[in-house]
């Protein structure tokens, strides 16, 4: 793709597409509800007056504070429709709010959102504007904005960043639609096809799977989302959705149900696409052969967008996408990468005039003629004990191979006796009435590791810290000395 390219509203959703006007877009099975793509069209043309009659021109960046689903998409494409430039964050948000003080003027909320919104920032100078999704067709005549260049910005992301460092990242047209074209490739998506989103739409892949791909392809997406995991078995992976997006702790949740199932009430599903974080191979092998589901682990970030995809259960190794420039770091081993997805405001000090360079954090060893590679983990997850560099990723999926094991996290600690640091492992048993587990564990992993290797402490816990989004607190986890 380049940035000479250029789009219209009506290229990137069918929303706009009076030929799709009749096709359901979005579905609630539970309440037996359906909103049609022209019906979807009225409320966002209705959203986009609102906000053309509360601001003076077009340009302006509107925050978008509402939970997910339906509110969301409409007030999305209700704002790209008025020639604005919406700014998506987690509407669970406190105290950040005040990072994005500067950066709006208007936004739009609900009753509900906008309590919260006025909690924990000043919204006196504000326009706020409220999401309508009662039905009914808007009686005035809207113009579409024109045509739009690929390189111009299309939206804002808030995002903890994969530093941990919260900042608002910007992605233009070609950002989002590079992506797009390669998933819909990728995936065999049809209009035939049901989006299952399990993902927040503020996240850049519950934005692409929730907001952008289902609309782009004309398929259906269901609005009726399940939170439990036994429901989101029951009322929703088994009843007709074939593109399932959640992420690992979501899928680990539900593996603990998925044996009171038959394959064949799976059959429709094509794939359940994991992203945030690392997978457990093991719940990737579990719904495989007990579902006969594939799951596709996407490995990006909200800054570089999708780099690389892998069937865990079927390949250890990952595929750069086909548009993705990469090198790795001679010192470090730490990938670098430059592709369309790849968001302008996210290069690093080692940009050059012809790329977009951005310095992933995450090492990495390639293979397979440079079309592959192996993640060894986060540089910070690269722990350098008696002179050696031990991947703290390698030691935890050894040790969670272990069948005393439920889960575990490894980190370095400073060492009092080695030079550099200590590999500390902390270890969920698989039953909590279980003696020796440390022992067990450090046993089995001399029958896998090299000895400079092996965790010098294994610390056994109920359960491991993790935040909201299901990723290890590692700042929580009780502090050792060895």
């Amino acid at each position: 793709m380049n940035s000479t390219d250029t789009f219209k509203l009506s290229d990137v959703s069918k929303i706009f597409d009076n030929g799709y006007s009749e096709k359901t877009a979005f579905c609630d099975l539970v309440r037996g509800n359906t909103i049609s793509y022209g019906e979807a069209c009225s409320l966002v043309t209705k959203t986009a007056l609102k906000i053309k009659n509360s601001l003076v021109g077009a340009g302006n960046n509107i925050l978008l504070f509402l939970g997910s689903g339906l509110s969301s998409v409409i007030g999305f494409y209700g704002i790209l429709l008025s020639g604005n430039f919406p700014i998506l964050v987690n509407n669970k948000l406190k105290g950040e709010l005040g990072r994005l003080q500067n950066l709006y003027g208007c936004v739009i909320t609900d009753e509900t959102n906008c309590i919260n919104l006025k909690s924990f920032t000043d919204t006196e100078n504000k326009k706020i504007i409220m999401i309508d999704l009662k039905p009914g067709n808007s009686t005035d005549n809207f113009n579409f904005p024109g045509i739009v260049n690929a390189g111009d910005r299309m939206l804002y992301l808030f995002t903890s960043g994969s530093t941990g460092t919260p900042k608002i990242v910007q992605k233009t047209w070609s950002n989002i639609m590079a992506e797009i074209y390669f998933l819909k490739d990728l995936l065999g998506i049809s209009e035939e096809d049901t989006f299952l989103p399990l993902v927040p739409t503020f996240h850049i892949y519950g934005l692409l799977f929730s907001i952008i791909l289902p609309l782009f392809t004309g398929a259906k997406t269901r609005i009726d989302i399940p939170f439990s995991p036994l429901n989101i078995l029951e009322d929703g992976i088994r009843k007709d959705a074939t593109i399932i997006i959640g992420n690992p702790a979501l899928y680990s949740a539900v593996s603990g149900f998925i044996d009171r199932y038959k394959k064949s009430e799976f059959t429709h599903v094509k794939y359940c696409i994991s992203s945030t974080m690392a997978l457990d191979n093991r719940v990737a092998v579990q719904f495989y052969r007990l579902l006969g589901i594939k799951i596709l682990e996407i490995y990006g970030s909200t800054e570089t967008g999708g780099i690389a995809y892998r069937n865990p259960f079927h390949n250890r190794y990952w595929k750069f996408f086909p548009y993705v420039h990469r090198r790795s770091d001679s010192e470090t081993s730490e990938l670098e990468v430059a592709s369309p997805a790849v968001s302008l405001t996210s290069g690093d000090s080692k940009n050059g005039k012809e790329k977009n360079w951005y310095s992933t954090g995450d090492t990495v060893e390639v293979t397979n003629g440079k079309d592959e590679f192996v993640l060894i983990g986060r540089i910070n997850q690269i722990i350098k004990t008696g002179g050696n560099r031990v991947s703290a990723v390698e030691v935890e999926n050894v040790i969670k191979e272990c069948s005393v094991v439920q889960n575990a996290v490894v980190k370095g600690v400073p060492s009092i006796t080695l030079r550099g640091e200590s590999i500390v492992a902390y270890v969920v048993p698989a039953d909590k009435e279980h003696k020796n587990i440390a022992l067990q564990v450090k046993e089995y992993c001399h029958t896998k590791l090299p000895g400079f290797k092996i965790p010098r402490a294994f610390i056994i816990l109920e359960s491991l810290p993790v935040g909201a989004n299901g990723k290890i607190l590692y700042s929580k986890l009780p502090e050792v000395k060895v």
